[in-house]
């Protein structure tokens, strides 16, 4: 009979840290070795050298990932055209897209199943290789992630906060990359079915907060909208 444990295991704890920190290394590594791709180039000399990211003379093409070039920008006023530097923003978000992996097995009881789920999700050669490159790619996972522990966590307690938490995750996401625009949608649509679920439990307070969260969420992807419409 497979074992099972609390959600507190030492054991877990130390193979994630170790795992996160092998990981993590391999994709320092990459970043710095590896040389610049097409598009990491064209985003370079389109948006982060001209700092022509939003606008009217901006270039309409799909490698202008907005929070991606942001950060390339903030990234090439202080260290140059060097891409390993640009990189390191992406590098980063390896580390909050693996902890929202981690916040979301953590609680499996059955160990032999909490240690396959989070090897099978952590260890995708060709998913964490997004997190070495200049793209929009890995940051948006990163927030994607979080998208899924918000969703779980708003299922298990629907309260105003994880609601939130998960509309700004949602909208990180699509800042990263709009093609997150679709998991925006499913995020809204889970978020309706518990709220119909606990509609008659709910006061007038919480309906009309549940309410103003949304449509706040709802106006401030407008922008994604008419973005992805150009």
């Amino acid at each position: 009979m497979l074992k099972t444990i609390s959600t507190n295991d030492v054991l877990f704890q130390r193979v994630s840290w170790g795992l996160f920190l092998l990981i993590f290394t391999y994709l320092l590594l990459r970043a710095f070795f590896l040389a610049p791709l097409h598009d990491e180039t064209a985003t370079f000399f389109h948006f982060i050298e001209t700092n022509k990211i939003i606008g009217k003379d901006v270039i309409q093409d799909a490698n202008n990932h907005l929070l991606n070039s942001f950060l390339g920008r903030l990234m090439y006023q202080f260290a140059g055209p060097h891409f390993f530097a640009l990189r390191v923003p992406t590098v980063l978000a390896f580390a909050l897209y693996f902890w929202g992996i981690y916040e979301m097995v953590k609680s499996m009881q059955v160990r032999l199943v909490k240690f396959l789920v989070f090897l099978a999700l952590v260890t995708v050669a060709y998913v964490n290789d997004y997190f070495a490159y200049t793209r929009g790619y890995g940051l948006g996972m990163a927030f994607f992630s979080w998208i899924l522990v918000y969703c779980f966590r708003w299922i298990r307690d629907p309260n105003w906060k994880n609601l939130i938490l998960l509309y700004v995750c949602c909208w990180l996401a699509i800042f990263a990359n709009l093609t997150f625009l679709l998991s925006a949608c499913i995020s809204i649509g889970i978020a309706l079915l518990i709220y119909l679920y606990h509609f008659t439990q709910w006061n007038w307070k919480k309906h009309f907060t549940f309410l103003l969260v949304h449509l706040l969420f709802l106006l401030a992807l407008l922008p994604f909208l008419y973005f992805s419409y150009v």
